[in-house]
């Protein structure tokens, strides 16, 4: 993992803080999915298209994760009962 993407997991990491802050043993899996889910509320509430800001996210992601110095993110569709959101 790269200098750069450990870093942005560290600010990952500060965000999931909040998540687990009431529990005494970490449940990373459960936190990330929960801060997910959260997420979509928050873009639901400033009247975002939270799937096609995911789908986006995902190409980035995947684009950091080879360590890309101009992320040249992958197009990413999410389906969701048969409904499909490209990038």
């Amino acid at each position: 993992m790269s200098r750069t993407n450990k870093l942005r997991a560290r600010v990952a990491e500060q965000a999931l803080a909040v998540t687990l802050d009431d529990r005494k043993i970490p449940d990373y899996e459960e936190a990330i999915i929960d801060l997910i889910t959260n997420l979509g509320h928050f873009a639901d509430w400033l009247g975002l298209d939270y799937l096609q800001l995911t789908a986006t996210a995902i190409g980035h992601w995947k684009a950091e994760q080879h360590g890309s110095a101009e992320p040249l993110a992958p197009a990413v569709k999410i389906t969701i009962d048969n409904e499909s959101h490209p990038q």
